[in-house]
C-alpha cells in the first residue's frame, strides 16, 4: 500500500489533511484486508486497535496470468479499441 500513496502523492496528502485525518481519528477501530494495510495505517499514525480481516480473495490464484494484451491479439482487436 505504501506504493500507492508515492503516486499523485500531493493530492493525497492535501486529501488526507483535510479530511481522512479527521475520520481516522474519530474511529473506534480500523478494519484491514492485510497485514501490510495494517502497518501502513499505523504509518500514519492511527493509534486505535486495528483487525486484520482478509477479504476473502485469493490472489496467489491469479498469479501466472497471461501475458498483458493477449486476448486481444488472438481476438484481433486493434490496442485502439476500447
Amino acid at each position: 500500500m505504501p506504493w500507492a500513496y508515492g503516486y499523485r502523492r500531493l493530492k493525497k496528502a492535501i486529501y488526507m489533511k483535510l479530511l481522512e485525518r479527521r475520520r481516522m481519528e474519530r474511529a473506534a477501530a480500523m478494519l484491514c484486508t492485510d497485514k501490510l494495510e495494517e502497518e501502513a495505517v499505523h504509518g500514519f499514525g492511527f493509534k486505535r486497535p486495528t483487525y486484520v480481516i482478509p477479504n476473502g480473495f485469493d490472489v496467489k490464484r491469479f498469479a501466472a496470468l497471461p501475458a498483458r494484451g493477449i486476448w486481444r491479439t488472438n481476438l484481433h482487436i486493434s490496442d485502439e479499441a476500447r
